[in-house]
């Protein structure tokens, strides 16, 4: 199951992700030591795309 863009950023910042920098559609989440980069423009992030940012973020 796919995940709106809307809902994962919910789900970093609900991990303490801080958002640092954006640069054109691909926005910047930190926290400690990770780091979790993914595009902004898709209303729906394919499964991919997810599963390596979750694998970024260590969720």
């Amino acid at each position: 199951m796919t995940m709106k863009t809307r809902d994962f950023v919910k789900l970093i910042k609900t991990n303490d992700f801080k958002k640092v920098s954006q640069t054109g559609f691909q926005a910047k989440f930190v926290k400690d030591d990770k780091t979790a980069i993914f595009p902004m423009y898709a209303r729906e992030l394919p499964k991919g795309i997810e599963y390596s940012v979750r694998k970024q973020a260590g969720l």
